[in-house]
């Protein structure tokens, strides 16, 4: 099921022709030169908050401290005052989160990100938001290529998975080679414009 709001997608909801441009390219260039925009965009100073997440959480939630020098985005979702908030770190090359807070993250990750303190409790959140370079319209995502969150979702079935992502980096549908088998896909995805919710048995699109 799809929301939407103006801006991002067309009216018709057909994705950006830069976005669909990718598709001829294979998707290590594919990914590069997504990469690239991105943080041109980020210098230019282009940025973008996500559109109203329409779902009650379930607490913890598993957010992410946005990067600057990409175009990822400024905040997370409005969620519950209600609702804890985990983060990511890097424990013997797993991601895992976290409670912990914002503010209270530290610098010094090895992968270029803000990380809870070692000291904080770990936690299994069931809704957790995922960066992505690339996403499509069917739950299809690409991140940078380390595969941390594949492997964690592989690791945790059931945890709802809810992409973040500007609607100028969505496509129609990734072209077949771009997915292997540990790509995991998405079961939601946030733009700016529009909520995509593709565990709905519909699959119907509607727009407000």
């Amino acid at each position: 099921m799809k929301f939407s709001r103006d801006g991002g997608l067309s009216p018709g909801g057909t994705p950006k022709a830069w976005a669909e441009s990718l598709r001829g390219l294979p998707v290590v260039e594919a990914r590069a030169a997504a990469m690239a925009r991105q943080k041109e965009e980020a210098r230019s100073g282009k940025s973008w908050r996500p559109f109203p997440y329409p779902e009650t959480p379930t607490s913890p939630v598993g957010c992410f401290a946005s990067r600057t020098d990409w175009l990822e985005a400024e905040c997370m979702p409005d969620l519950s005052h209600d609702a804890r908030e985990c983060f990511p770190a890097v424990d013997d090359d797993q991601l895992i989160f976290r409670i912990s807070k914002l503010t209270e993250l530290l610098k010094g990750s090895s992968l270029g990100i803000l990380e809870p303190p070692a000291t904080a409790k770990v936690c299994d959140p069931r809704l957790i938001f995922v960066p992505c370079v690339l996403a499509d319209r069917f739950g299809a995502r690409l991140g940078r290529g380390a595969g941390f969150y594949d492997r964690y979702l592989h690791l945790h079935p059931g945890v709802r998975a809810v992409g973040l992502v500007h609607s100028d980096y969505v496509l129609e549908s990734f072209p077949p080679g771009w997915l292997h088998e540990g790509d995991h896909p998405l079961s939601a995805l946030l733009t700016e414009s529009s909520w995509y919710d593709f565990s709905s048995s519909s699959k119907a699109e509607t727009t407000q």
